[in-house]
């Protein structure tokens, strides 16, 4: 769903879950329906993308909690070229070779790509972490002493040896 509506659009509420299985249902079928229609780039591209992320969803490397972290944006690589293969499948079920239900349908997920993707197309503001006051404080600094600086995102640092 988040190729469609984009990751920042999407509500993670506990009472979406069947919807949710039944949106990667749709998805599954829409591969399904490739790998038995498309011409055989489509379908080993559709094969290629489903293989990487199951090898990337049988051991993934996150910190633990692991699948926690694959909802983040630490875990976005692993969606990539499944969403991919699927924007793919798309685009190749709108055109004339396939029944009109098939690229109506087709269609309207591209159409809602593309509401997603305006909504979506933004950076949240970073946090002002107050770097000047780090840097006069790092500039009175002793030679061979360190400083922490916190960084955006939130929870990253850096440290910083004065020389």
């Amino acid at each position: 769903m988040a190729a469609l509506a984009g990751k920042n659009n999407l509500p993670y509420r506990h009472s979406y879950a069947l919807y949710a299985v039944l949106i990667a249902i749709a998805g599954v079928a829409v591969f399904v329906y490739a790998v038995w229609k498309a011409n055989w780039e489509l379908k080993l591209f559709v094969v290629f993308a489903s293989v990487v992320l199951v090898a990337a969803l049988l051991n993934p490397m996150a910190a633990p909690p692991k699948w926690l972290a694959l909802l983040s944006a630490w875990g976005v690589r692993y969606w990539f070229l499944p969403m991919l293969a699927f924007i793919s499948t798309l685009l190749w079920m709108a055109g004339d070779r396939n029944p009109r239900i098939f690229r109506g349908i087709a269609l309207a997920a591209l159409l809602v790509m593309s509401v997603g993707v305006v909504r979506d197309w933004h950076y949240p503001v970073f946090t002002d972490l107050h770097f000047a006051a780090y840097a006069q404080e790092f500039s009175e600094l002793p030679k061979g002493s360190s400083l922490t600086i916190p960084l955006n995102p939130p929870g990253w640092s850096m440290m910083l040896n004065k020389k």
